[in-house]
């Protein structure tokens, strides 16, 4: 069996015109993902996990692992970053977060979605989350990180930290989609 992360990047106009579309295997989930698995799995708590705050957490068997996330919101879902730092496996928040707004260096974060439902295809199982981001700063960002921050309890965790290299001109929008497959 293999368990799979792809991170796909499209870029679009104001107009909804594809402007640049690539996908890379995200190779980069970090040590709370292991520690919410097994937190799940085994039903008990994991101890000494970092938040994307810096303070060490215990995880509890019963949380729940959600990574929903509105419009605006930074601190959950799918996130985007300028950092370079090589990941490591006790990443806890990305380097440098792009906030939320309009202003030099911003992006405007769009609301995360999901699949309806897992999909089985021949020997593989995946289901897509994704979040669209919207550069209105008047300059180009270069989105250097992306991850994926969630709620477990009542303090959230990143669980993945991938670096890539995508420039957003003014007035284009960034599409991230990862998916997670499994195959046997």
């Amino acid at each position: 069996m293999n368990i799979k992360l792809f991170i796909n990047c499209k870029i679009t106009d104001k107009f909804g015109n594809i402007v640049s579309e690539k996908e890379q295997q995200a190779n980069s989930l970090v040590k709370a993902f292991a520690a919410a698995i097994r937190s799940q799995f085994c039903a008990a708590s994991e101890t000494l996990v970092t938040d994307t705050g810096g303070a060490v957490r215990n995880l509890s068997a019963t949380s729940v692992v959600v990574c929903v996330a509105g419009a605006t919101v930074i601190t959950d879902g799918i996130v985007i970053g300028t950092g370079t730092d090589a990941v490591t496996i006790s990443d806890y928040q990305l380097q440098t977060r792009i906030a939320h707004g309009t202003g030099a260096g911003q992006m405007q974060y769009g609301t995360q979605t999901f699949d309806i439902s897992t999909t089985v295809s021949g020997s593989n199982c995946y289901f897509q989350m994704a979040r669209v981001f919207t550069n209105n700063s008047g300059g180009t960002i270069t989105v250097k990180e992306v991850g994926i921050y969630s709620s477990i309890s009542t303090y959230d965790f990143m669980l993945d930290r991938t670096l890539i290299d995508q420039a957003v001109t003014d007035g284009q929008t960034l599409t991230l989609q990862y998916k997670f497959q499994i195959s046997v």
